[in-house]
């Protein structure tokens, strides 16, 4: 989900700048020839390439902000959060007030990992932005609650042991949605049951 919202983020950004004939942070012909190329590569699912030619952008010029917006979504596509965050964080540093967004994708992610102390600076200064939509700046304030909520869990944890259900519960397949009856005597799950038969 979040990977997906970043995408939309930076796509919506980069047609709303060529559409107001806006020129990017950079004024390197290189980095934004390589942006440009990374962007194609982006949007025909070459990660690996995208990074090489956003890296190369970044190389031509180090405070190319939308470079750096731009690595850590592929990052993020990439399974690399630690290298997303990084990423973020030094558009955040060239410029805090560039696209506000760029704090609430490092809150998330920071969040995700479990960097909680990072993760409440990140939204705290998302929610004080002006230019930051209100409905984005609710969720935001809810995901400190969530980060609160988890640093106190970590320092008060309460004795927990689990057992195994046996196999009619616990396979090695994916089990998810469960749910008990009003009776509390059955448990209802979805299971994603491994099969040779396509449709």
């Amino acid at each position: 989900m979040i990977k997906q919202f970043l995408v939309l983020i930076f796509a919506f950004f980069v047609s709303a700048a060529f559409a107001q004939k806006q020129t990017y942070t950079s004024t390197s012909s290189r980095a934004v020839k390589n942006i440009e190329q990374a962007l194609k590569y982006y949007d025909s699912r070459q990660t690996a390439k995208a990074i090489s030619e956003t890296e190369n952008a970044i190389k031509a010029d180090p405070n190319f902000i939308e470079a750096y917006m731009l690595l850590g979504d592929l990052q993020a596509d990439n399974n690399n959060i630690p290298a997303a965050i990084e990423a973020y964080k030094k558009a955040v540093a060239i410029n805090p007030r560039f696209f506000p967004n760029n704090f609430y994708a490092l809150g998330r992610y920071e969040l995700e990992s479990g960097r909680y102390d990072d993760a409440l600076v990140h939204f705290n200064e998302f929610v004080k932005m002006e230019t930051a939509k209100p409905d984005k700046k609710e969720e935001a304030k809810n995901l400190i609650a969530s980060c609160e909520f988890a640093k106190d869990a970590l320092q008060h944890p309460v004795p927990f042991s689990p057992v195994n259900a046996g196999a009619g519960i616990n396979s090695d397949m994916d089990e998810y949605f469960p749910s008990i009856t009003v009776d509390s005597k059955r448990m209802l799950f979805t299971r994603k049951i491994k099969s040779d038969i396509y449709e």
